[in-house]
């Protein structure tokens, strides 16, 4: 029997739950597409025929866009897809073969992890965050986001040393109880290799948080809030942001990759005029 496209997408979405749930991990669009095919012979379904000259990907997309499944694009590599009660999935660079390693679109991350005396929103018409000053009034509809502090970052960090265990869970409980803990964190992180096993926890972490906001508030996760870093997705502003403003945010991706390129020797090294600085202290 030809399934109805409803009955298809139906089947889709009992697919991806059913792999998500038994793997514990995001699926790629080639295994989502064979269990389907799979599923639907032991149902003695066939694909609409409104579906079949159309690329899976595509369909995928739209399905995405429509608030059914959450995915993960990326050029040269297969999608990820995921359930929408489990964005956090999306963060495991683990799954399929991918290039770079999954993020969250630059103006979401900041806002949910940047200590600030000023307050984020975020705008669901225009789908940006806007940085609101003490005293003054956030715009109509926009959505309060819960500014992160200093005791909900260490604690983020307490709960990745809690799952390394042995020698690196008694080191990095040593580092937070320092007098500067993240800074300390940061250097535990470096010196042991950690760094791409924090950057997956992190993202996983903060996707869920971003996840519990969105369900508090009645929004939709949008698969939009997540990009890969391979292709500068990471910085893309939201809204309509001009070309200049675009290529300003890239350079200063582009200072982004450097520093994290460095050591602490070499960073040690670096003379900011105090000009700048005081510049920076004052536009924050």
């Amino acid at each position: 029997m030809i399934a109805t496209e409803d009955q298809w997408i139906a089947l889709l979405v009992e697919t991806l739950a059913e792999l998500v749930n038994e793997s514990g991990r995001a699926v790629t669009g080639a295994g989502l597409g064979g269990k389907l095919q799979a599923k639907a012979a032991e149902k003695g379904l066939e694909q609409p025929v409104s579906l079949r000259r159309r690329k899976f990907k595509s369909f995928l997309a739209r399905l995405a866009k429509d608030g059914l499944i959450l995915w993960l694009p990326e050029a040269g590599a297969d999608v990820l897809v995921s359930s929408i009660d489990k964005p956090g999935l999306l963060a495991d660079h683990s799954a399929g073969s991918r290039r770079s390693s999954p993020g969250i679109r630059r103006d979401l991350f900041t806002a949910f992890t940047w200590v600030t005396d000023k307050k984020p929103f975020y705008s669901p018409l225009e789908d940006k965050i806007v940085w609101v000053k003490e005293g003054q009034d956030p715009v109509d509809g926009s959505v309060a986001i819960p500014a992160p502090d200093f005791d909900s970052l260490k604690a983020r960090a307490s709960r990745f040393v809690g799952k390394l265990g042995g020698e690196l869970d008694e080191e990095g409980r040593i580092a937070l109880g320092h007098v500067k803990p993240l800074s300390s964190f940061s250097t535990f992180i470096s010196s042991n290799g950690l760094g791409k096993a924090w950057h997956e926890f992190r993202t996983s972490d903060v996707i869920d948080s971003i996840k519990k906001w969105a369900v508090s508030n009645d929004l939709n996760f949008r698969s939009d809030w997540l990009t890969t870093t391979s292709d500068g997705a990471l910085n893309k502003p939201a809204g309509g942001q001009s070309d200049s403003d675009s290529a300003e945010r890239n350079g200063v991706s582009a200072v982004h990759q450097l520093l994290s390129l460095l050591s602490r020797e070499d960073l040690a090294r670096i003379n900011v005029p105090l000009d700048i600085v005081l510049r920076f202290i004052k536009e924050r």
